[in-house]
């Protein structure tokens, strides 16, 4: 009686859901919803033949004997329990799972894409470092063979006036240092001598020193010509510096064009 109760209870949106869900016949479910068709008129559809399946616009026999099964069943046992579908809800669980697994993927994949990325920029900006370094020793190499074609003459041109003064210094020392204890020594002057001696040996001692600055001065000018005129024999060594820069540059563009290609493989991939 409890069930019966329930079912004369039912809304109109109750009957529908019924004649959906239970009875499957849901192109009726419009009219059932225009008509009205509660929980208490359920009674009346038992009977297959009678006028209020006529006035629903049921005419197919079929749906006739299955609609007032249903209603029967409905009236007498009550309303249809539920069952569960676990089985929905392991597919739901499962679809839930597999969207979180990609988004996870999605995820990671697009960290590691920015972390190629940015090794990418710094490889890019490593090379053009490289490439600025290039140029710079390529510049100052040119610089260094244009300063080696003028720099013996301008080495040679200093040498020849350090000697000229040199040699001129000296021999004023000497005429100087000879004069005085010559004209002392005419005089007659013991004091006149000893301070004229007194004065040669100190020009003496300083044409020594002049001498020895010269001589040192000579050597070093020597060691220096001798190291500018291997220098100076530019045609192997410049073979080989235009080998070196050459291969560098290879190198460079080999390595530029790498990173440009993981560049853009690493945004395809974002």
């Amino acid at each position: 009686m409890d069930l019966r109760n329930q079912v004369y209870n039912w809304t109109v949106d109750d009957v529908i859901e019924w004649l959906v869900e239970d009875v499957d016949l849901p192109q009726y479910s419009h009219t059932f919803h225009n008509l009205a068709i509660d929980g208490s008129v359920l009674p009346r559809l038992v009977n297959s033949t009678g006028p209020l399946l006529v006035s629903l616009g049921i005419r197919n026999p079929v749906h006739k004997q299955k609609l007032s099964l249903k209603a029967m069943d409905t009236v007498l046992f009550g309303a249809p329990k539920k069952i569960h579908s676990y089985i929905k809800d392991v597919m739901l669980f499962m679809a839930v799972l597999l969207a979180i697994g990609i988004s996870w993927l999605a995820c990671v994949h697009h960290r590691y894409s920015q972390t190629q990325v940015k090794k990418m920029m710094k490889d890019l900006e490593s090379l053009q470092k490289a490439e600025d370094a290039l140029k710079k020793l390529s510049k100052e190499l040119a610089d260094a063979e244009r300063n080696q074609v003028s720099m013996p003459h301008d080495k040679q041109e200093e040498l020849r006036l350090f000697r000229h003064n040199s040699l001129c210094l000296k021999v004023s020392r000497v005429n100087n240092g000879e004069k005085s204890p010559s004209s002392l020594s005419r005089e007659g002057s013991t004091y006149r001598r000893q301070e004229g001696e007194k004065k040669l040996k100190q020009a003496e001692e300083e044409l020594a020193m002049l001498r020895e600055a010269l001589s040192e001065a000579e050597n070093r000018l020597e060691v220096q010509q001798q190291l500018e005129s291997q220098w100076s024999v530019p045609g192997e060594l410049q073979v080989w510096l235009q080998l070196t820069h050459e291969l560098e540059q290879v190198h460079y563009n080999a390595k530029r064009q790498a990173a440009e290609r993981q560049l853009l493989a690493a945004r395809d991939g974002c």
